[in-house]
């Protein structure tokens, strides 16, 4: 009886210790890889990723596409992504550090190719009760607003091209994009 009780102990362990390296392994390979993509550019700022690059962080696109990206810092200020795509499709899906997803839209979605989006921290429990007695203040809308649980965070626009060739007027005008910090509106 006692040996079948170790036995049951430590296939319970095994699987403990492979669920948590199941579920611990790729949020800390995904932050460490954007850090180490984006690490000489700087935060708040938009680029293309080359496409060796594109490979290493998403090995699930296709090669040709193209792939910009914005590392958005939130914790002192916001971040507006002002994007301009070209016809097509496309997506825009904003990551936690960790690579959870916050948010995500495509083309069909959202009806237009050129639009605002606003990154901001997302208040915890004590600032959310506090900010519940204060109404809200009517200003000025940029489009989209995203409320980030973690202060950093990664901004992906990944626009599929089909032809090699295609791919240069597509990067000239995604590169238009800007990610930027904006001061916080006052309340």
């Amino acid at each position: 009886m006692g040996r079948l009780y170790w036995i049951v102990a430590a296939v319970l362990v095994a699987i403990v210790v492979h669920a948590g390296f199941i579920l611990m392994v790729p949020a800390l390979s995904f932050e460490r890889n954007v850090v180490r993509l984006v690490s000489d550019r700087g935060a708040n700022s938009f680029f293309i990723l080359p496409q060796q690059e594109q490979s290493a962080l998403f090995p699930a696109y296709p090669l040709h596409s193209v792939v910009g990206v914005c590392e958005f810092d939130v914790s002192s200020e916001q971040v507006q992504l002002n994007a301009s795509m070209p016809e097509g499709f496309w997506t825009l899906t904003i990551y936690s550090n960790r690579g959870e997803v916050i948010y995500a839209v495509n083309n069909a979605q959202t009806g237009t190719n050129t639009f605002t989006v606003s990154l901001s921290l997302a208040p915890d429990i004590i600032e959310t009760l506090r900010q519940s007695a204060v109404k809200e203040a009517i200003g000025e809308d940029t489009g989209w607003n995203v409320k980030s649980p973690a202060p950093r965070g990664l901004a992906v626009i990944w626009y599929p091209v089909t032809e090699g060739a295609a791919r240069a007027a597509v990067v000239q005008r995604i590169s238009a994009t800007s990610c930027k910090a904006v001061p916080q509106p006052a309340i």
